[in-house]
C-alpha cells in the first residue's frame, strides 16, 4: 500500500505527459490540414479545398475534437455556398449534422439535416430537369435531322442514272472522235485514188505525180500514226473496203507504210483465196472471165494474215485484168517438197521479159506503157514483192505469150 502511495505521483505525471504529447499530435494535425486548405484554396481549386476540409472535420470529430472540426466544416460551407458548390454542400451539411450530434447537440444536427434533405432534393430535381432538358433536345436534334435527311436524300436510283449518263456521253464523244478520225482517214484515202489517175504518158509527168502520190501517202500514214490508228487493225480494214473494185490506195499505203511489223498467225490459205474468188466475181463477170479454183497442198501455215490477203488481190486483179474475155483466172494451192504455194494463172498476152525484170526489181515510176499497168504505176508487183519480203515467203512471175502464173512460196 505504501508502494502504490509512492507511485501514484508519478503516474499522475506520466498521464499528464502523455495527454501533453497527444495535444500537440491533434495540434499538428489540424495545423497541417489547414495549411492544405490555404494552398487549394490560393491555387484556386476550391472544390479540392472543401472536400480536404470535409476529411479533416471528419477525422478531427472522430478523435474527439469537435470543435475544431465545426470550425473546419463553418470555412467549407462559407467556401461551398459562395461558389456555388451546391454539391459539396449538401455533404458539408450532412458532415455537419454527424459532428454535432456526436457533440450531443441534437438540436442543430437536425437543422443541418434539414438543410441536407432540403438542398439534396432541390439537386435531385435540378438533375431531373437537366436530364429531361437533355433528352428533348436530342429528340428535338434528331428529328430535325431526320427531316433535314428526308429533304436532302438523293433518289436511290440517281447513282446509276449518272453512271447511265456518264457512259453515254462517253460513248459519244468516242463516237464522234472515231467518226472524225475515219472521215478524215477516208478523205485521205479520196485523195490517193483521185491523185493516183494518169493520163499523161510522159515520164517527167508520171515521175512528178508519183511524187506527189508519195508525199500524199506518208502524210496520210503520219496523221495516222498522230491520231492512234492501227496499221493493222484499224487502216488496212479500211482500205480494203475496195477490194475486188481498186487497190490503189490499199496498194500506196502499204507501199510506203515502213514501220509495219508482221504479225505472225496460223493463216487459212484456203479461205484467203475463196475470198478473193467471191469478192472478184464480179469484175471477172463483166469481162466474161471464169474464176477458178482448187486446192490439193497444205492450207494453214505461219505468216501475216493481212499482207497475203493484200498481195493475192492484187495477183488476182492483175490477172483480171489482163486476160481476154472468155478466157480463164485459176487459184490454186499445192504442196512440193513441204513448200506451200499459192498460184494464180492467167491466159493474157504476157508481159515482156525485160518489163518484167524492171517491175520484180521495184522499178515502178519508169514507164507509162499500158503492158505495165500505167494507171498502177506498177504498185500491185511492188507491194507484192514487200509483202513476200516481210513473210520470209517467196514471190515468182513467169510469163509467156500464153499467159502469166505468179506464185507465192512458203518455206
Amino acid at each position: 500500500m505504501k508502494i502504490i502511495v509512492k507511485l501514484l505521483p508519478l503516474l499522475v505525471l506520466l498521464m499528464l505527459c502523455s495527454n501533453s504529447q497527444a495535444q500537440v499530435k491533434q495540434e499538428k494535425f489540424v495545423i497541417d490540414a489547414r495549411e492544405r486548405i490555404d494552398s487549394l484554396t490560393v491555387a484556386g481549386d476550391l472544390s479540392a479545398a472543401v472536400e480536404c476540409g470535409v476529411r479533416t472535420a471528419t477525422t478531427a470529430s472522430g478523435r474527439g475534437m469537435y470543435n475544431t472540426a465545426a470550425a473546419l466544416l463553418d470555412a467549407a460551407e462559407r467556401t461551398a455556398a459562395n461558389n456555388n458548390l451546391d454539391a459539396l454542400l449538401a455533404t458539408v451539411y450532412k458532415t455537419q449534422a454527424a459532428n454535432s450530434e456526436h457533440r450531443g447537440n441534437y438540436k442543430t444536427a437536425n437543422e443541418y439535416l434539414q438543410k441536407y434533405y432540403r438542398l439534396r432534393d432541390r439537386l435531385a430535381a435540378e438533375e431531373a430537369e437537366l436530364i429531361a432538358k437533355q433528352a428533348e433536345d436530342e429528340r428535338l436534334a434528331a428529328a430535325e435531322a431526320a427531316a433535314r435527311a428526308e429533304a436532302t436524300a438523293p433518289n436511290p436510283l440517281m447513282p446509276y442514272y449518272i453512271i447511265i449518263g456518264a457512259l453515254a456521253l462517253l460513248y459519244l464523244v468516242a463516237a464522234v472522235i472515231w467518226s472524225s478520225k475515219r472521215r478524215r482517214l477516208r478523205r485521205q484515202i479520196a485523195e490517193l485514188e483521185k491523185g493516183h489517175e494518169v493520163k499523161a504518158v510522159e515520164p517527167m509527168a508520171i515521175a512528178i505525180k508519183a511524187e506527189e502520190i508519195r508525199s500524199t501517202a506518208e502524210a496520210m500514214l503520219h496523221d495516222c500514226r498522230k491520231e492512234g490508228f492501227d496499221f493493222r487493225t484499224e487502216v488496212m480494214p479500211l482500205l480494203s473496203l475496195s477490194r475486188g473494185q481498186s487497190l490503189t490506195a490499199a496498194n500506196i499505203v502499204a507501199f510506203y507504210e515502213t514501220d509495219y511489223k508482221p504479225e505472225i498467225t496460223s493463216v487459212d490459205l484456203d479461205k484467203i483465196l475463196k475470198r478473193a474468188a467471191r469478192e472478184f466475181e464480179p469484175a471477172a463477170h463483166l469481162k466474161n472471165i471464169r474464176l477458178d479454183y482448187k486446192s490439193t497442198g497444205k492450207s494453214p501455215i505461219e505468216t501475216d494474215e493481212h499482207l497475203i490477203e493484200l498481195a493475192v488481190d492484187n495477183l488476182v486483179d492483175n490477172a483480171i485484168k489482163y486476160s481476154p474475155s472468155g478466157k480463164t483466172v485459176s487459184l490454186w494451192i499445192e504442196t512440193v517438197d513441204n513448200k506451200t504455194i499459192i498460184g494464180i494463172d492467167d491466159h493474157g498476152e504476157g508481159i515482156d521479159n525485160a518489163k518484167l525484170k524492171a517491175l520484180l526489181a521495184g522499178e515502178i515510176y519508169e514507164t507509162a506503157d499500158s503492158s505495165l499497168g500505167s494507171d498502177r504505176l506498177g504498185l500491185g508487183i511492188a507491194v507484192c514483192r514487200k509483202a513476200a519480203e516481210i513473210t520470209s515467203s517467196t514471190l515468182s512471175i513467169e510469163s509467156t505469150k500464153e499467159g502469166t502464173t505468179a506464185t507465192i512460196t512458203f518455206r
